[in-house]
């Protein structure tokens, strides 16, 4: 034999002693004895079989996925190492982390929409011809051979002698393991309902309709266009009026660079760089892209409540930013500027929004002591919304230099201050109506707002053109699907007395 036959106890989930399971090894036996082709039909079984992300597996042992004839990464790959068990060879399983852009074209904005940008995936790990092999059966053929368009990959198949891995996996870092019941138990997936609803039928889509797409990114206009027209009710659930009721009683350390999980995360940060300069890059980018901006209606939050709610103005995320360089051990401070709402935002806000704002406002970013000087960076502006916003490209945090985005663009005047407590303490002025509509705003451009602007790109339109077309769907958005408070808006600007 030239496998290393082994008799497994049977796992919790990997029930590769389940009679189903022993019937269907038996069966694929037949038609192959050796053990390379034994292999390969047991991968060809599995990986035929519909994938599919899942809300809750707890229940996903071998055996049902079988009934089932579905699922996600790691009740398909459970399912063979199952099988392959039960055919006397060597099997177990590799976990890594993977991120879900994975998803190229088929559903960009959905990956943007993910509770986290990525996941655990698990794949088979099969020992033969003196050494374990990877193998992953997750996507059927006909979703493959649509996504390796759109990662500009080829399907993958077995050979019975070499790893089995899309192209685009090949760098992960997989762990061995005997069992994934950890998965199984643990692991409920975070993400809602409505999500991983709109993923799936974004899969059947691209099973359907992918192959008269030559060109990946009509492909993704498509989808999208099937989404927005042929499931409106499950499209809108993504995009919610913010909450803004807050208890203002509660006094907090706004600041607390010592709090346990700011100490956590700059303690992960720090491990992965080898200079200061390098963890306060790490530091800067995890707050500029890890937490959404959105208006808030009270700033009186807490560094620990931004870290869990992942989104934050531009006080609050320098205050986590400021927070996560102390707690690094790097002397830093905040930087306070007035500046234009309107030239702060661009085209972002439509019309109806900005107009509520004065011509001068207070703006807060953060500064730390590097290389014998104060460097002023400004985390406000995740990428996924104010890339396509300014003239300007997305910025990043050399270590060196400033880091001020499109704020650079109009020569503020910082003022460097230790604390920004009394800011915070200070509630907002903007109606709850304009916060809301901010709020739905920046989450459609984040979404959808790449593919309101394919077809200005590829006719030649130049930034100002995209900006327009991205925001005018916006606002389309809004008006269609929140004229409440569209209307209360307007009823606001009649009752305030001046601009706020």
């Amino acid at each position: 034999s030239d496998s290393m036959h082994v008799n497994m106890p049977s796992m919790e989930f990997c029930d590769h002693q389940h009679p189903s399971i022993v019937e269907l090894a038996s069966h694929l036996r037949s038609e192959t004895p050796d053990d390379e082709g034994f292999a390969v039909k047991a991968f060809e079984y599995v990986q035929a079989l519909k994938f599919v992300f899942e809300q809750d597996w707890s229940h996903n042992t071998a055996s049902t996925t079988l009934v089932l004839k579905e699922g996600n990464c790691a009740s398909k790959c459970n399912l063979l190492t199952a099988l392959l068990r039960a055919g006397g060879l060597q099997a177990g399983f590799y976990v890594g982390r993977f991120p879900l852009s994975y998803l190229g074209y088929l559903a960009p904005w959905l990956a943007h929409a993910a509770k986290q940008p990525e996941g655990l995936h698990c794949i088979t790990a099969l020992h033969m011809h003196g050494r374990w092999l990877k193998l992953d059966p997750a996507e059927d053929l006909p979703l493959r051979r649509v996504t390796s368009v759109s990662t500009r990959q080829h399907p993958h198949s077995f050979d019975g002698k070499t790893d089995c891995l899309p192209r685009e996996r090949a760098d992960v870092s997989f762990k061995r393991r005997d069992d994934i019941d950890f998965f199984f138990i643990r692991l409920a997936s975070g993400d809602s309902p409505n999500w991983i609803a709109a993923v799936n039928l974004s899969l059947d889509f691209a099973r359907s309709h992918g192959k008269v797409f030559e060109d990946p990114s009509k492909l993704y206009a498509a989808i999208y266009n099937h989404l927005v027209y042929q499931h409106p009710k499950l499209i809108e659930r993504f995009i919610q009026p913010a909450t803004v009721d807050k208890d203002l009683s509660v006094s907090f350390n706004f600041c607390d660079s010592q709090h346990p999980s700011v100490q956590q995360l700059a303690n992960v940060l720090r491990t992965n760089a080898s200079s200061d300069e390098e963890f306060a890059i790490a530091a800067f980018k995890w707050v500029r892209d890890k937490i959404k901006y959105v208006f808030l209606a009270d700033w009186r939050v807490p560094v620990e409540e931004t870290i869990a709610s992942g989104v934050g103005v531009c006080t609050t995320k320098s205050c986590l930013l400021v927070a996560l360089l102390r707690a690094g051990g790097l002397p830093a401070a905040f930087n306070v500027v007035r500046v234009h709402p309107q030239q702060m935002f661009g085209a972002v806000l439509p019309k109806f929004i900005s107009k509520v704002f004065s011509n001068e406002s207070v703006h807060v970013l953060a500064s730390v002591y590097l290389h014998g000087r104060w460097i002023a960076i400004d985390p406000m502006a995740d990428n996924a919304v104010f890339k396509m916003y300014h003239p300007s490209p997305p910025y990043d945090f050399d270590g060196k230099n400033d880091a001020l985005g499109h704020l650079a663009m109009f020569n503020p005047v910082l003022k460097r201050v230790d604390s920004i407590d009394d800011l915070m303490r200070k509630t907002s002025r903007v109606p709850k109506s304009v916060i809301s509509a901010s709020h739905i705003v920046f989450e459609f451009i984040r979404l959808f707002g790449a593919y309101h602007t394919l077809p200005v790109i590829a006719s030649g339109g130049d930034m100002e053109a995209q900006m327009a077309a991205a925001s005018d769907a916006a606002e389309a958005y809004v008006v269609t699907h929140h004229p409440d408070i569209v209307a209360e808006i307007f009823q606001s600007v009649e009752r305030m007395p001046s601009k706020l």
